[in-house]
């Protein structure tokens, strides 16, 4: 996402860390840290399945040692999957929806439905 990158590159005040369960293109983006969550080791499979409102306790300890002050979800279909995270960690949430998140799925009962627990749940959302 070439536009998220040249919005979080210019923050003055503040240490971007990307979070996700997928990393890739890392020479395209130089200047974030970035850190991938263990979604795929056995026990933090289970511990998901167990307890889906909670993260694993080892990514607890690793996000918890970066001090985050907020955790910010772009794109509200992405902020479905990231709920357990600020929940976890006791920080605000901020959820930014951008596009076809908002305007086609906001019509759709499915979506709205599974929209519920996060605006059940976050601190903030913006709809741009």
């Amino acid at each position: 996402m070439n536009w998220f990158y040249d919005h979080m590159r210019v923050l003055p005040r503040h240490r971007p860390v990307i979070i996700c369960s997928v990393l890739e293109n890392r020479l395209e983006f130089p200047k974030f840290e970035a850190m991938r969550l263990t979604c795929d080791r056995l026990g933090a499979r289970v511990w998901n399945k167990l307890s889906p409102r909670s993260l694993y306790p080892l990514e607890v300890r690793r996000l918890r040692a970066l001090k985050p002050k907020a955790f910010p979800s772009h794109l509200g279909y992405v902020a479905i999957h990231d709920a357990r995270n600020p929940y976890s960690l006791d920080i605000p949430w901020l959820v930014s929806f951008y596009g076809a998140d908002v305007y086609l799925h906001a019509r759709d009962p499915k979506w709205v439905e599974a929209y519920q627990p996060v605006y059940a749940r976050a601190d903030r959302v913006l709809s741009l």
